[in-house]
């Protein structure tokens, strides 16, 4: 079944998206570098709206793929991700709304939200190099297990955000 999914997606994408790439036997999208992000914001620089619109196509591809053979949707987890800069609430906020901002567009691409997870991780799961710490990873989520595990996290990192950041 993923074969097969992974096939349509492959011969519907084609060359289309040279900057990012679905793996459905490893659950990613792969991006060929990090999106870019305003400094400190949620916003995606003009430089990577290109890009943006390669993984939303993608994720729809994806949904269209599975409507298609009247599979149900995979769900997708959007994880951000900042440089530490020492304010940990401040950095798991932009986190959180770095992942949000993709999820934003990829359901302004045509797929429902409710297959879309966004969460933030902050400064906690750094690779190095500044310019890679500023990422949203995205994964495919494998049950329903692991989608309740997700939301259960998103809810309860919403609450500390509104709590600290927005009252």
């Amino acid at each position: 079944k993923m074969r097969l999914v992974q096939q349509h997606l492959d011969s519907v994408i084609g060359d289309s998206c040279p900057n990012v790439s679905i793996d459905i036997a490893s659950r990613t999208v792969n991006l060929d570098a990090p999106l870019a992000f305003e400094g400190g914001k949620a916003q995606i620089k003009e430089e990577d709206h290109f890009k943006m619109s390669q993984v939303g196509k993608i994720i729809r591809t994806l949904y269209d793929t599975l409507q298609m053979f009247e599979w149900p949707m995979i769900h997708v987890q959007f994880d951000g991700h900042v440089q530490p800069t020492g304010d940990d609430e401040k950095c798991e906020m932009i986190s959180y709304f770095r992942a949000a901002e993709v999820v934003d567009k990829c359901r302004k691409a045509g797929v429902p939200k409710k297959y879309m997870h966004a969460f933030g991780y902050g400064g906690t799961r750094t690779l190095g190099d500044k310019n890679l710490n500023r990422r949203v990873e995205i994964h495919l989520i494998k049950d329903d297990a692991g989608v309740e595990k997700s939301m259960h996290a998103a809810r309860a990192l919403w609450s500390t955000i509104t709590n600290t950041y927005l009252h």
